[in-house]
């Protein structure tokens, strides 16, 4: 995944969080959402990190 793709991914993942909980659904349903946005921001972390550009 490139960079745009990861940032897109916690924006998405937030938005599906935060969209499902306003919605009443159950806490796991929207936390999907919380968990893929905080796993890509975490890869986007690391590879800041470490240096690297855009890799697939």
């Amino acid at each position: 995944m490139t960079d745009d793709q990861l940032k897109t991914a916690i924006g998405g993942g937030l938005v599906a969080w935060i969209g499902l909980s306003l919605a009443g659904a159950a806490p796991a349903v929207g936390g999907i959402g919380f968990v893929v946005a905080v796993v890509a921001a975490i890869v986007l972390f690391m590879r800041k990190r470490n240096g690297q550009g855009p890799s697939a």
